[in-house]
């Protein structure tokens, strides 16, 4: 409607403006200044639309780049969020046993009770933790004596001799780092059941 309206008004403008410019007046209308009029409409009608489509075409690709920089923004804050509850995870701390007379005594009957309502779960039990060539030094005794899984991990590493040697053959608190790991990955695949 509004283009209509500005057809009819250029029109009557140039045709306004043609007969002023020539210099007697004359009664006839002019076809060819009617139809360049005409012409210069459409060009002006083209011209407006090829902007108004070039403003659609910037737009979307506005709405474009901002939907892109918001999905980047959010994963940011997810790989951030992941960092920083990564970073809260509290490892325990294990105390320095010192070593009293009976030492190894006491640490097997700590032990021995320890294991002594969760040794039920596995038929092997007793062949498997009490094995010849399992190596467990004292420490390692003592440090899974504070946890509550002592014969869930005394299993496991009945099973996985050579973790067992290795962490027999660490300082003290890399084995008790050693030992909460094993803990966390018994937990963590499910295998401690109450």
């Amino acid at each position: 409607m509004v283009g209509a309206q500005m057809r009819i008004l250029i029109f009557v403008f140039l045709m306004f403006t043609a007969l002023l410019a020539q210099s007697e007046p004359q009664n006839v209308f002019d076809l060819g200044a009617a139809i360049r009029a005409g012409d210069e409409i459409r060009q002006a009608e083209e011209l407006h639309a090829l902007r108004i489509d070039a403003a659609k075409i910037q737009l979307q690709r506005d709405r474009m780049r901002m939907q892109a920089e918001t999905e980047l923004l959010q994963e940011q804050r997810e790989a951030i969020a992941r960092q920083s509850r990564s970073e809260q995870r509290v490892e325990p701390q294990y105390s320095t046993p010192t070593l009293p007379p009976n030492y190894s005594d006491r640490l097997l009957g700590t032990f021995l009770a320890r294991i002594k309502y969760r040794r039920y779960r596995w038929t092997d039990f007793d062949e498997v933790v009490f094995a010849e060539e399992l190596q467990v030094s004292d420490d390692m005794v003592a440090l899974m004596n504070e946890s509550r899984y002592t014969a869930d991990i005394v299993y496991y590493l009945g099973n996985n001799p050579e973790v067992s040697s290795t962490i027999s053959k660490m300082p003290l608190p890399k084995a008790g780092r050693a030992i909460y790991e094993i803990e966390e990955l018994i937990i963590s695949e499910g295998e401690i059941q109450e």
